[in-house]
């Protein structure tokens, strides 16, 4: 089985949530709030790194549970990719 970069597909799925999200650098001025997705290591498995930036802290907080909880809800909806499994850490 060949590697598939995973961070398009989890960018795609957090899109179409409406959620404003970048994958692997948030770009220059990027629109606030967002959420960055980057690939965090993993042995066997890939392990994704959720980062998020807004004005206010608790808005980036607050940002940043929405798209954990609804990556979690939703994993089994991104296209590209096979998700075995998620959990939060």
């Amino acid at each position: 089985m060949e590697y598939i970069d995973p961070i398009p597909h989890v960018v795609a799925l957090l899109k179409n949530a409406g959620i404003t999200v970048y994958g692997n650098a948030f770009q220059p001025n990027p629109v606030l709030p967002a959420v960055l997705v980057r690939v965090a290591g993993g042995t066997g498995y890939t392990r994704l790194q959720l980062i998020s930036r807004a004005e206010a802290d608790y808005e980036a907080m607050a940002n940043l549970i929405t798209a954990m909880n609804y990556l979690e809800r939703n994993a089994q909806f991104i296209q590209g990719i096979r998700v075995l499994w998620i959990e939060k850490k």
